[in-house]
């Protein structure tokens, strides 16, 4: 993993781990049976409790490098992993779990706006409230960053295509080379 602390539960340990060039959550019993718990061509970060037996939840950012969002799997490893952060939430998202998994303390931003910090009700994601909206700073910003930073890949050659971003100047002109 990538300096992670495992998660244990019960008689099981659950844990990032490259075997593939990508980072997957694994759980391993007291014996040293590993059972992968992710699948797919992209990295599996941060497993979190697995509220009691029912989801291990992990972060990961399948589609864009430059976003993540929060995802439960079912800790036999059976079945797909299910995206919990909201489809209509694009951007950077951390978490901070309770004990239980019931509940989280959920940060999010975008490269436009600064961090919101919520507490939510786990796995609905159920809004409970809003702890720090960052209203004040959301409207300072506003003059510097008049249009929104578009995203796009890159083909950079050799079969390799990259996550980008892209900023227009404010005085920008499309009709201008």
């Amino acid at each position: 993993g990538r300096g992670q602390r495992p998660v244990i539960r019960g008689d099981r340990m659950y844990v990032e781990m490259d075997r593939d060039g990508w980072s997957h959550i694994y759980s391993i019993s007291r014996d040293g049976q590993e059972t992968r718990l992710t699948r797919g061509a992209y990295d599996h970060l941060q497993p979190m409790s697995d509220q009691k037996g029912g989801s291990l939840y992990f972060s990961a950012s399948p589609d864009n490098a430059t976003q993540n969002y929060l995802f439960k799997v079912r800790p036999d490893g059976t079945g797909e992993a299910d995206r919990v952060t909201p489809a209509d939430q694009p951007g950077q998202h951390s978490y901070q779990l309770s004990s239980d998994g019931r509940w989280a303390f959920h940060t999010y931003s975008t490269i436009d706006s600064p961090p919101v910090t919520e507490l939510v009700e786990l796995p609905s994601h159920r809004l409970v409230r809003v702890l720090e909206s960052n209203a004040e700073l959301r409207e300072k910003r506003k003059p510097w960053i008049p249009r929104p930073t578009e995203f796009l890949k890159l083909d950079i050659g050799g079969g390799v295509v990259m996550d980008a971003w892209l900023i227009k100047p404010r005085d920008f002109d499309p009709t201008k080379k």
